[in-house]
This record gives structure tokens, C-alpha cells and sequence, in this order.
């Protein structure tokens, strides 16, 4: 079971959402240093804009959403009527989807 969000997931953030993203990084996670993070260049109007983002982990992203993250676990639930799962991925995938919606 992969534990944090991937360089490329990063990558699927508008420069909006970044910074949000980058924002909350500065806030919450800095200050511990418990977190893993990756320079990410976005476009923005004038040419690029550089951030270190974290890379997230399952609690951090939970963390991050507050009760939202039941809306995430929901997406990954397994157990349905129908005969495909309605999500087929790793759990930071679900709970990465969720972040973004808030970001």
C-alpha cells in the first residue's frame, strides 16, 4: 500500500491549488518537518511559478480535509451491488481525488 501522493499527482494541481496547497505546507507541516516534499514548476501569467509541495501521506491528507476524508474513504469502498468496485486504486489515490476537490 503506497503512503503518499506521487511527484506526478503534484503535477495534476492547477497554479491555484498549488498554491493553496503550498500555503498549508508553510502553515502546518514546516514547523515539524515530518513531511517529504518535491519542487514542482507550474505556469502561471508571466512564465513559471516554482513551489516545494508536500508530497502527502494518508494522515496528512485526512488531516487536511478534517470530515471530509469519510467522502473519500466512500469513493474507495469495495463493496458494492455492482460487479466492478466503484474505485480500484490505493487509498491515497481516493483520499488525493478529495483533496483536490477542497484545494
Amino acid at each position: 500500500m503506497r503512503q503518499h501522493i506521487t511527484v506526478e499527482q503534484l503535477q495534476e494541481l492547477t497554479p491555484e491549488q498549488a498554491h493553496k496547497l503550498y500555503c498549508y505546507t508553510r502553515a502546518r507541516l514546516w514547523q515539524s518537518g515530518d513531511f517529504i516534499s518535491e519542487m514542482v514548476t507550474f505556469p502561471n501569467g508571466n512564465g513559471t511559478v516554482v513551489y516545494q509541495l508536500a508530497r502527502l501521506s494518508i494522515g496528512q491528507c485526512i488531516e487536511l480535509l478534517g470530515k471530509g476524508w469519510i467522502d473519500a474513504i466512500a469513493k474507495a469502498d469495495y463493496h458494492t451491488d455492482e460487479i466492478e468496485p466503484k474505485y480500484d486504486g490505493e487509498l491515497i489515490d481516493a483520499l488525493w481525488e478529495t483533496v483536490k476537490e477542497v484545494l
